[in-house]
């Protein structure tokens, strides 16, 4: 349902939905593409904009008939906004929290990731801190670096290293991505031929992908949640790259076979967070338990 809004509201330039507007129309660069993943009107977020700008006193877009860009000024507040938000959520988060509730510490992966490691990492971590609270997210890794920068995470799991520089990594343990299909003795060519599942398990292991198999076909199927893409090959069959631990129990129930001849890709999987918080005892303690429970997979 879209929702139209009138421009009679109190000018106030913290009011987040003003600064979530702005940031859509940021990235899309477009009115109409802002409104349509905001589920408002164009004319809603014309007056979401135009009262953030009149509270700040200056444009922040300019306008013109291929849609709008960003301003000096509207290039200063990109920098601020998703910081503002972010730490608006999180307060909202912890004004919330129970009386015994110390603190909140905030962890997203990959949802393959949580599987493998997440999953005995909370059970620990509850016990091990009771008066901590912890929200986990599951997402993919192009939202979750951001994420992590602007501190709506404190720490991310990801196949991938830390390529910012203002990220701190945590190697917790080097997985085999194994290629395996629905069907005993399939080959690689068959396996790239038929039903190919193709995972976008990280930039760096698409790119190794691509030298391994520059002759691969462009998949019918394709996605970066690991979970879906599962259960997919179980529902309908192919195959596709998969982290061994995930894909184990398939194989172990002959479920699962392996692809004849397929090379093994070794991918890192690191916990990512911002150098600032080596000083909070819990993001160490979270940390310390996530390479225990590595240790152990």
């Amino acid at each position: 349902m879209v929702r139209d809004e009138g421009a009679g509201r109190g000018v106030n330039p913290m009011d987040t939905d003003l600064l979530h507007t702005f940031i859509q129309v940021a990235q899309t660069g477009s009115f109409r593409a802002a409104a349509a993943k905001l589920y408002v009107t164009q004319s809603a977020v014309s007056a979401r904009i135009r009262l953030l700008e009149d509270g700040m006193g200056v444009a922040l877009f300019d306008r013109n008939k291929h849609g709008a860009t960003l301003t000096v000024a509207g290039s200063r507040l990109l920098q601020h906004a998703e910081k503002i938000l972010s730490e608006w959520h999180r307060c909202c988060q912890e004004v919330i929290l129970p009386a015994d509730a110390q603190a909140m510490i905030s962890v997203g992966a990959v949802d393959s990731l949580w599987s493998i490691y997440l999953r005995g990492w909370l059970s620990q971590m509850r016990g091990a801190v009771p008066e901590l609270a912890i929200h986990a997210e599951i997402s993919s890794s192009d939202e979750l670096l951001p994420q992590l920068l602007n501190g709506s995470y404190d720490i991310v799991l990801v196949f991938e290293s830390a390529r910012l520089p203002p990220v701190a990594s945590v190697k917790l343990a080097t997985i085999p991505m194994v290629m395996v299909a629905s069907r005993k003795k399939v080959t690689v060519a068959r396996a790239l031929e038929e039903r190919y599942i193709s995972i976008n398990w990280s930039p760096e292991f698409s790119a190794i992908h691509h030298q391994l198999f520059p002759q691969e076909r462009t998949s019918k199927f394709q996605t970066s949640i690991g979970r879906v893409a599962l259960d997919v090959l179980l529902d309908s069959g192919g195959a596709g790259y998969f982290p061994q631990p995930l894909v184990l129990p398939y194989l172990e129930r002959k479920q699962l076979f392996p692809v004849e001849g397929a090379p093994e890709i070794s991918r890192p999987v690191n916990a990512l967070y911002l150098p600032e918080r080596d000083d909070d005892p819990f993001v160490r303690q979270a940390l310390t338990i996530l390479k225990e429970v590595a240790r152990g997979t």
